[in-house]
């Protein structure tokens, strides 16, 4: 896949993204074990955050608005 396709994929998956969708997310980077040594505090502080999030409202998308998600672009030259 191109970086152009990569992106508006990403930027379709983003806004659609639940709190139970983001938890699963993080659950699979914090087991994988990719992240030691780097971020797992900050990962773990996510984890707990959205965490907290899905148990109140599980099928709400905390990153709708374009905020979240609009200002990434690609330069393809």
């Amino acid at each position: 896949m191109g970086i152009p396709f990569a992106l508006q994929e990403a930027q379709l998956w983003v806004p659609d993204l639940t709190y139970s969708q983001v938890v699963d997310y993080l659950e699979k980077c914090y087991r994988s074990g990719e992240w030691k040594n780097k971020s797992e505090e900050r990962i773990e502080q996510y984890r707990e955050h959205y965490l907290e999030m899905a148990k109140e409202s599980p099928g709400e998308k905390p990153f709708q608005h374009p905020y979240y998600w609009a200002a990434f672009t690609v330069n393809v030259a």
